[in-house]
């Protein structure tokens, strides 16, 4: 998982006397091969090192060299694609003392970037596009914490509780009785409210944005009782699971409870995208007033079916994408044919500062406009 401790470690990264190498692959496997994402790799890291011999120092090269190497070894030999990868990111420097990898559940632009910073843009589009959710399994006694992101699941440390079950005792008249029952409520109340208590402390370090709850039905208006304020704010409800379930059975409620999420935030988009577009505000819509709006830099928010993809061509001095092969009418230079011209443009808004929206293909809104439309930053033609 990506987190947001990971982006303050980058942002802090001071490569000494070399550069940092931010290296980005699209490794989705509906589109390739292991062969082929490997070639694409060695061909990528190669054709950067060639275009920046002329006027390094050979100290420095050699650095990237190292670093270049580091990353195809760590390919051929320690990568595979599983589960949801579709993503690569790998942030390298100092020849490789420094070498963090990201597996990332979304496609990202192949490439790769020489400086003095890492270039993360793409990992905060990924970490702004997914929502972390939070799945709290309990009872009287224990509570179980699943962190969701991107289609991962990490189970953090339980919650337990000295909770007594039930009253055995007898007493005068059952008021012993009473008494035991104060007594266990109350610890069911201490143990809700330590519960709570650990889920915010989650919260204020960044590990949720969406919370859920699985506790029996009864129980429910209780535990909210105790949960701050912060926390009722995120909360989406009410999960049928106990800590006693087995594991299979509470990972699929937790990556069902991710698309429930991820599907509400895909039809918000798309309502608030048609509705922009038929007030004639600053939105548009299909594949060629998007890339109109990528070339003259009006794109903020890029919003696109997860699974679209469409030839067309760039141009390869000044970098114009369209869907005709006729000069670029800004250099005069002749465009060159890219299989995957969306994803060109994706690369792009992140470069100016923009925005990316992935949605799922079963979008049926977002299908009816051509699976591609944007907000903008200003009107275009």
């Amino acid at each position: 998982m990506i987190t947001v401790e990971d982006i303050r470690e980058l942002r802090t990264l001071v490569p000494g006397e070399g550069l940092v190498t931010s290296f980005y692959l699209n490794v989705d496997p509906r589109r390739f091969s292991r062969q082929q994402f490997l070639a694409m790799a060695h061909t990528l890291l190669q054709e950067k090192l060639t275009a920046f011999r002329e006027g390094a120092s050979e100290e420095l090269l050699r650095g990237l060299e190292r670093d270049c190497k580091h990353i195809e070894d760590f390919l051929r030999n320690d990568f595979e694609v599983r589960g949801r990868v579709r993503g690569l990111a790998i942030i390298t420097a100092d020849a490789g003392n420094f070498f963090r990898v990201y597996r990332l559940a979304q496609p990202v632009h192949s490439e790769v970037v020489f400086g003095p910073d890492p270039y993360i843009r793409p990992l905060l589009a990924v970490l702004d596009e997914h929502r972390r959710i939070m799945l709290v399994v309990l009872d009287h006694r224990e509570a179980r914490l699943f962190e969701i992101y991107m289609g991962e699941i990490l189970e953090h440390e339980s919650y337990r509780s000295d909770t007594q079950g039930k009253v055995k005792e007898g007493g005068w008249y059952g008021l012993e009785e009473r008494r035991i029952a104060r007594h266990i409520e109350n610890q069911i109340f201490r143990h809700y409210k330590g519960v709570a208590d650990v889920l915010l402390e989650h919260f204020r370090l960044g590990h949720f944005e969406y919370l859920f709850v699985g506790i029996k039905e009864e129980e429910y208006p209780l535990f909210v009782n105790f949960l701050h304020t912060y926390l009722k704010g995120v909360l989406k409800g009410r999960v049928h699971l106990t800590p006693k379930d087995h594991i299979n059975t509470i990972v699929a409620e937790a990556l069902r409870a991710e698309r429930i999420v991820e599907e509400e935030e895909d039809r918000v988009i798309v309502e608030h995208l048609l509705e922009t577009i038929g007030n004639r505000g600053l939105a548009i819509s299909g594949l060629p007033k998007v890339l109109q709006a990528v070339n003259l830099g009006a794109c903020q928010t890029l919003v696109v079916d997860e699974e679209y993809r469409a030839g067309g061509f760039v141009c390869p001095s000044c970098g114009l994408l369209g869907l005709e092969s006729q000069g670029c009418t800004i250099c005069g230079e002749k465009a060159v044919a890219v299989e995957d011209v969306v994803e060109r443009a994706i690369a792009e808004v992140l470069w100016q500062n923009g925005e990316v929206k992935y949605i799922a293909n079963t979008n049926s809104e977002l299908q009816k406009m051509e699976h591609i439309g944007a907000f903008l930053r200003f009107r275009i033609q």
